[in-house]
């Protein structure tokens, strides 16, 4: 599944829409795929956020 658009521009309305909640958040976009691919690699985003982060939404 492809992310739509610019990446970046959608993580940044993303974290500006969460803006003001009280709590340090990182917004990462990944598909399903580059997560797969990427969460068994130490030091990646998507293995701290597997080992440490907390799914808010999931759409399958």
């Amino acid at each position: 599944m492809p992310v739509d658009g610019d990446r970046h521009a959608l993580m940044v309305a993303m974290d500006r829409a969460l803006c003001g909640l009280g709590f340090a958040k990182d917004v990462v976009v990944l598909t399903p795929d580059e997560y797969e691919e990427h969460h068994r690699i130490p030091g990646t985003i998507a293995r701290e956020a597997w080992r440490e982060g907390r799914v808010l939404y999931l759409w399958a």
